[in-house]
């Protein structure tokens, strides 16, 4: 599929980049003084490069998110991506990370550049859920609201918790 010409800088930039590295990773900032707002960081170009979901985490630095979300890319691109229906020890130092499907419904608002290389939403999305330092998921009943506020889980877990 023929992917849309670039209108601007950043396009450009997202095109350039897909072509050269197969993907590319965009973060988009919390809003300074939006209580609502958070940062996250997601890829584009897995997907129509590697046949792979594309991936997206809250709440990090830009630069930890990044290297996260190289990982997966890498993994990708080696042939041996990183399977998304176990838990996974590998991408976060010293943490298990969780696997959660993101809805279609939640394209829109954290996806954009995602959606504007695909021209829609037909493809595959994942979100990286990392636990806090005690060891608990923005789900259990037991984190911290702002914990759970710096990283909303877009879709329910398998075992039932969203």
């Amino acid at each position: 599929m023929p992917h849309p010409k670039p209108t601007n800088e950043y396009e450009r930039k997202l095109v350039a980049n897909i072509t050269k590295y197969g993907w590319q990773c965009t973060s988009v900032q919390a809003k300074e003084g939006d209580i609502d707002s958070v940062s996250f960081s997601y890829t584009i170009g897995l997907y129509s490069t590697y046949g792979q979901p594309e991936f997206i985490i809250f709440g990090l630095p830009v630069e930890t998110a990044h290297g996260i979300l190289s990982l997966v890319a890498d993994a990708a691109a080696s042939g041996k991506p990183i399977d998304i229906s176990q838990s996974n020890s590998t991408l976060v130092k010293h943490y298990e990370v969780v696997f959660v499907p993101v809805p279609r419904d939640q394209f829109p608002e954290y996806l954009g550049s995602a959606i504007w290389w695909e021209q829609g939403e037909d493809f595959p999305a994942v979100q990286i859920v990392w636990p806090a330092k005690n060891g608990l998921f923005p789900w259990h009943p037991d984190a911290s609201q702002s914990f759970k506020m710096s990283q909303p889980v877009l879709g329910i877990y398998k075992d039932g918790s969203s």
